[in-house]
């Protein structure tokens, strides 16, 4: 039996997300620390800014949270927060694992078949939106 698009997508969505908590989570942090993280990787930001450009993502006071775990692991400091050296280590070490993570999603993709791919499911969410 073949299966719709949509369970397509909810599967990928899964395992990927799957995967990803588990290599964030190898590390001592989740999804939000990660944003962050990269977030903060662009130029400092205050708690106000942060929340703001995460906030479809965040529950209430989730950013203070995050932030406090973040400066505990020495992560970040000051406020506005900006990344250590020790942050934008974690930061590198994590972006490799996650590449990697990346790269077995798309094992066997060619490049034209993953553009493709991206921009037919680009395409039905504007449709549908």
């Amino acid at each position: 039996m073949e299966r719709p698009i949509g369970y397509w997508v909810k599967n990928l969505d899964n395992v990927l997300e799957g995967s990803l908590d588990r290599t964030l989570a190898s590390r001592g942090v989740g999804r939000r620390h990660w944003q962050t993280l990269n977030l903060l990787a662009e130029a400092p930001r205050t708690v106000a800014e942060a929340t703001a450009e995460l906030a479809p993502f965040l529950g209430p006071g989730e950013m203070l949270a995050v932030l406090a775990e973040l400066e505990r692991l020495g992560w970040v400091a000051g406020d506005p927060y900006t990344l250590t050296a020790d942050g934008t280590a974690a930061l590198e070490s994590l972006r490799t694992e996650v590449t990697q993570v990346r790269q077995r999603a798309t094992e066997g993709l060619s490049e034209d078949d993953y553009r493709t791919t991206v921009a037919t499911l680009r395409r039905m969410a504007e449709n549908l939106a």
